[in-house]
């Protein structure tokens, strides 16, 4: 008697071992197992896909899945397939044949979130074009002292020529043109030991360039 109740709970154990190795239900991972093949043999770079999906075959084989629940492997396969696509590996047939895995486990396909609508490119602000000031031109003149945020500033007309200095804390400009405008103007900014040369206001680095425009505007019509 003893002998035939030990042989029915060794027949009970087997019978119920893990999970999915009785379970009909278990997903079948053939599929996901030759598209991953397949990419690597046209030379994608799917071995962090093939890793994880082996640490996700092994906890199948464990019964450590339960169905309906989606467990660390399985995310940690989903990562590795969307790390492989940002990447720019060509892994949708591998994608599609876990989404068949994912929802036979957890009911739902994974969705991959969409990616945020660009936001529009702020659209630069028109330039002015270069005039002189009504009144400049007649003779000579020179206008001197600390305005509109520069420490000094000082603008020398002679015949027709003019000369912007401006000191900006321990930046220097000089701007020397013509105010008929027939000829772009030259711009010269030191900044300690750093010299920067333009003839176009655009060539102007972005750190200098809103100083060295308003110097220009103080000879500019209104």
């Amino acid at each position: 008697m003893f002998r035939s109740r030990l042989l029915r709970l060794v027949s009970a154990i087997l019978l119920t071992g893990p999970t999915f190795a009785s379970d009909s239900k278990a997903p079948d991972l053939s599929g996901l197992r030759e598209a991953v093949a397949a990419a690597d043999k046209r030379g994608e770079n799917v071995n962090a896909v093939r890793e994880a999906l082996t640490a996700f075959e092994k906890a199948l084989t464990k019964g450590a899945i339960k169905p309906g629940e989606a467990p660390p492997e399985l995310v940690a396969l989903r990562e590795a397939v969307e790390m492989a696509a940002r990447k720019g590996e060509r892994v949708e047939a591998i994608a599609k044949e876990l989404g068949a895995i994912e929802k036979a486990l957890t009911g739902r396909e994974y969705e991959r979130p969409k990616p945020p609508e660009p936001k529009p490119e702020p659209k630069p602000e028109p330039m002015v074009p270069f005039r002189p000031r009504p009144g400049f031109g007649r003779g000579n003149g020179i206008v001197v002292g600390p305005v509109n945020g520069f420490n000094a500033r000082s603008v020398t007309i002679t015949n027709g020529n003019f000369t912007i200095k401006a000191r900006q804390g321990d930046v220097t400009f000089e701007i020397t043109g013509q105010l008929n405008g027939t000829e772009a103007p030259k711009i010269v900014i030191t900044d300690g030991d750093k010299k920067v040369e333009a003839d176009d206001l655009k060539k102007v680095p972005e750190d200098y360039r809103p100083a060295a425009e308003r110097l220009l505007q103080s000879i500019r019509r209104p």
